[in-house]
């Protein structure tokens, strides 16, 4: 059985501690260093640019951020590097991992809007020789089995919901949805939407599974009982006014 004590009881930070009313951005250096600051896991997203530059970003397309309908993967680095918000730019991986220096755990998701695997080879050789401690996941079953099968010593853990808007087969969407791939990818833990699932859902999906985690809580009463029932919880927003 694997090792997960270094993120079982600690506060997990959704995209560091950030605070959008403070112009705190998301997946930001700033909202990273206010978690590290407070020794809260970081979970954060990986992306990868045309020119195979790994940025940490969440969203396919720079709209909801940028208010720029482009999808991200379609820029290199140097024509990302000129987009900001009050002062707001991505981030490489790399900047991230340089700060970060294994002061707090990472959880880092594998986006899926490319399915070559060079995310993943990429990420991977820019954390060969990262020190600190870390996990990945994803969404993906096709993400989680590459790791299984080419970094067998990496902690994996797949990412469910019932709401996922990627282009899948409905079919194909209704398996990811139930776990139906992990007896093939073996996950190390399960992150599932707090929202989507019942308490009569995640008793099952309990038994099956030695962690289970859950996403994305924002009040600090709804964190109180969740809390009782997942392994850890990954949080945002309530935590900024945790002073």
């Amino acid at each position: 059985m694997r090792d997960l004590s270094f993120i079982l009881n600690k506060t997990i930070a959704h995209r560091g501690l950030h605070d959008i009313d403070n112009k705190i951005y998301e997946n930001s250096i700033e909202a990273f260093k206010r978690a590290i600051k407070k020794g809260y896991v970081i979970e954060l997203d990986l992306h990868i640019l045309k020119d195979s530059t790994i940025v940490v970003f969440h969203d396919n397309t720079l709209k909801r951020i940028f208010g720029i309908d482009n999808k991200i993967k379609d820029y290199t680095y140097e024509e990302l590097s000129k987009i900001e918000i009050n002062g707001y730019k991505i981030c490489t991986f790399k900047e991230v991992l340089k700060l970060v220096n294994g002061k707090v755990p990472l959880i880092i998701e594998f986006k899926t809007d490319i399915t070559d695997h060079s995310l993943e080879r990429e990420s991977m050789k820019i954390l060969k020789d990262y020190k600190g401690k870390y996990v990945v996941q994803s969404f993906s079953p096709l993400i989680i089995k590459y790791f299984k099968d080419n970094y067998p010593d990496v902690i994996r853990g797949q990412l469910a919901c019932k709401t996922w808007s990627v282009k899948y087969n409905p079919f194909v969407k209704f398996l990811c949805s139930r776990l139906m791939f992990n007896k093939i990818t073996k996950p190390d833990f399960v992150n599932i939407s707090v929202t989507d699932y019942s308490m009569k859902e995640l008793k099952k999906i309990k038994k099956k599974n030695k962690y289970v985690f859950g996403w994305v809580v924002r009040e600090k009463d709804k964190y109180d009982y969740y809390s009782k029932y997942y392994d850890n919880l990954v949080c945002e927003k309530f935590l900024t006014n945790n002073k």
